[in-house]
């Protein structure tokens, strides 16, 4: 091996000890160091024959390499700053202890699932809307696991059926500890390189067809809204998008050369590098290292313009995409996205930046962004004095000024649950009515709601707000149905309650001829949940469910019973009771009428039943 000259030493230096030196903070994994303010850039510290220094990866960006590579990439640094900067902290980067080990294969028994798979289940079905039956069925057949903690596993298995590598996916919403993202997402120790998870679904019909895609879940997603596609298919995650080419490489050199290879990388920048890199390392236009791959057509499949990824398509159940050749994927990409971001974009995929690399990067050169409470708001320091009655604090952070959160989210407003009586109830409202407005994060001791890019803050403080009255008075926000058919809502309580029904007019009634046209509330059990713990959930819940669950069994049986219950004349509750029906036969949750909530009928109401 030839001796290393004075700039290899330099920019070889321990990225870790520049990270404790600099106080950048990050958390611990094994030999891992994951950055808490970008939870995409890893720094690996092992020290192997095959790799004599510590080295990071940065996913988001597509970038990474040793010490240099990270001022240059992280910190924003002129190459020539960059090499000032070495030299001025070689001496102190000296003192850094070296992590030598030993390269160690794969060990499936370090990543050993068990005998319940409920909160993994719930994830892909509640959270990335995968049909129950699908999700059923990779579990069933080894693809997929929950491990121990709780999070996914996706088995990567070799041509002999042997596991050689997986994927973890969190299961929980962590964003203090997993950053933007908020979960954990990570590739098992010692899984062999340039390999990935795959699965395939053939239908005899001779044509060879591979997928390829960012992630798993993305995999999965695709062949949720499109399993009818013809031909021999096999679906692979590459675990990223333009810097992972060579996994395509060595999965057709193991696999045969299929006879279409379908790129179906993510709707964004990354992405449409990523396919085009890997149609011109596939097939160059010069040079030809593997003119067999010639044969091999090409095409780019994407989902609706508007979507990021498959998943996001699937959520909104749109079953909208291209399969395209290089020529129209191009124009297609011209018109959607512009003549100026798409020149943009084709000028960082010459330079050699295959990330999303546009995105503004992190600076520690420059002052820390300001993380101040929102001060200027009355309606904010309004809805925090109302919760004070119940001992709740609320407090809000200006997101935009972090960035971390500036290109997702707006504000943030933190509940400190103080042991409130009311509190449990509040949450549960808010998790019902603010997914369109914001996240939620949770435990017993509060919550935080991440409010979404481009929404308006005062409407989620409303929605809390009104979350608070409802659980400080479980009539307001309740359904009532009259005798002739008008439906309405409960919008003042007291000695006379006021219902605002559904055609905008107002009417007071006294409460016990109120009670006697409630709309009771349910109970809901979801079988997956550990814990069994029963939600309440309003008539709407129940209906939406009822919808879910026809739409994930995709058959003509479940699209006639779904036209029943949507349009259908019927009473709400010979409705309900539908929707109930079908929500109790899916083996998926149980919901009865919650006996705490339901109006108990007097004699004569019963007798009108009867």
């Amino acid at each position: 091996m030839a001796e290393l000259t004075e700039t290899d030493r330099l920019c070889r230096q321990s990225i870790q000890k520049y990270l404790d030196v600099k106080g950048i903070p990050y958390e611990r994994q094994g030999y891992y160091l994951r950055l808490r303010d970008h939870d995409s850039l890893v720094v690996d510290t092992r020290v192997t024959k095959e790799k004599p220094y510590e080295t990071f990866y940065w996913n988001s960006q597509a970038v990474g390499g040793n010490l240099y590579n990270f001022l240059r990439s992280y910190e924003n640094m002129e190459a020539k700053e960059a090499f000032e900067e070495l030299k001025k902290m070689a001496p102190e980067l000296a003192k850094a202890e070296v992590h030598e080990v030993k390269t160690e294969p794969y060990e499936p028994a370090k990543w050993r699932g068990h005998a319940r798979h409920d909160q993994a289940k719930s994830y892909l079905v509640g959270k990335r809307r995968l049909n129950p039956q699908l999700v059923e069925a990779l579990f069933k057949q080894g693809l997929v696991r929950e491990l121990n903690n709780g999070d996914l596993f996706f088995s990567w298995k070799d041509t002999k059926h042997q596991e050689v590598g997986g994927d973890v996916q969190g299961t929980t919403i962590d964003h203090e500890k997993f950053g933007k993202r908020g979960t954990r997402k990570m590739i098992a120790k010692g899984s062999v390189k340039n390999f990935g998870f795959h699965f395939s679904a053939n239908d005899g019909s001779g044509t060879k067809k591979l997928y390829v895609f960012e992630s798993p879940i993305d995999a999965l997603s695709f062949y949720n809204l499109h399993p009818q596609l013809k031909g021999e298919k096999t679906f692979i995650s590459l675990n990223g998008a333009g810097t992972k080419i060579k996994t395509i490489e060595s999965f057709i050199k193991q696999y045969g050369i299929p006879d279409e290879l379908h790129l179906a990388m993510d709707n964004d920048g990354a992405g449409f590098k990523g396919m085009l890199r890997a149609k011109t390392v596939l097939q160059p236009a010069n040079a030809d290292p593997h003119p067999e791959l010639r044969k091999m057509k090409i095409l780019f499949d994407q989902p609706a313009d508007r979507f990021k990824d498959w998943n996001d398509a699937l959520k909104a159940r749109s079953f909208e995409m291209t399969s395209e050749s290089i020529g129209d994927f191009i124009k297609h990409r011209q018109q959607s996205l512009g003549q100026d971001a798409y020149k943009q974009l084709v000028h960082e995929f010459v330079s050699g930046q295959y990330g999303n690399v546009s995105a503004p990067k992190a600076s520690r050169r420059l002052p820390k962004p300001r993380k101040g409470v929102i001060r200027m708001e009355p309606e904010l320091n309004e809805v925090a004095k109302k919760l004070q009655a119940s001992r709740m604090k609320l407090t809000g952070v200006d997101l935009t000024k972090v960035s971390d959160y500036a290109d997702d989210f707006q504000y943030r407003f933190d509940i400190d649950a103080n042991a409130s009586p009311d509190y449990h109830e509040l949450l549960q409202r808010l998790d019902n009515q603010v997914g369109s407005l914001a996240s939620i994060t949770s435990d017993a001791k509060g919550c935080s709601l991440w409010v979404f890019d481009k929404k308006d803050r005062a409407d989620v403080l409303k929605e809390i707000a009104s979350a608070y009255d409802h659980a400080r008075d479980p009539l307001l926000g309740r359904r009532v149905q009259m005798p002739n058919g008008r439906g309405g809502t409960i919008v003042k309580t007291g000695t006379e309650s006021l219902v605002k029904f559904d055609d905008n007019q107002l009417q007071k009634f006294n409460r016990q001829a109120l009670d006697q046209h409630l709309i009771p509330d349910f109970q809901v059990r979801y079988l997956r949940d550990k814990t069994n713990e029963l939600r309440p959930a309003s008539a709407s819940d129940v209906m939406h469910m009822a919808v879910t669950v026809l739409d994930n069994q995709h058959n003509a049986q479940a699209t006639r019973q779904k036209q029943l219950l949507m349009k259908q004349p019927m009473t709400t509750k010979q409705r309900l009771g539908m929707a109930m029906s079908v929500i109790n036969q899916s083996r998926w949750a149980r919901v009865n009428p919650d006996p705490r909530t339901t109006i108990p009928l007097n004699r004569n109401v019963k007798a009108r039943e009867k």
